[in-house]
């Protein structure tokens, strides 16, 4: 995470890089990779919006911890 900001006195992360490397397995798998990398910027960070709810932020119902 990169390009941190102040918002409202929380200094939060505007830009990133996020990269995964996925594996494939099974027959014929050998070799078979590939690497994503997403980069991301937030234009705009806001607290307390208007119509939002709680609810909006649950995790989906299937999320396991360990």
């Amino acid at each position: 995470m990169d390009e941190y900001k102040a918002t409202d006195g929380v200094n939060i992360a505007h830009s990133g890089k996020t990269s995964v490397t996925v594996f494939r397995y099974g027959e014929q798998s050998a070799n078979h990779k590939r690497q994503i990398e997403e980069k991301w910027k937030i234009e705009d960070v806001d607290f307390n919006v208007w119509g939002l709810r709680k609810e909006d932020f649950l995790p989906p119902s299937d999320l396991q911890t360990s």
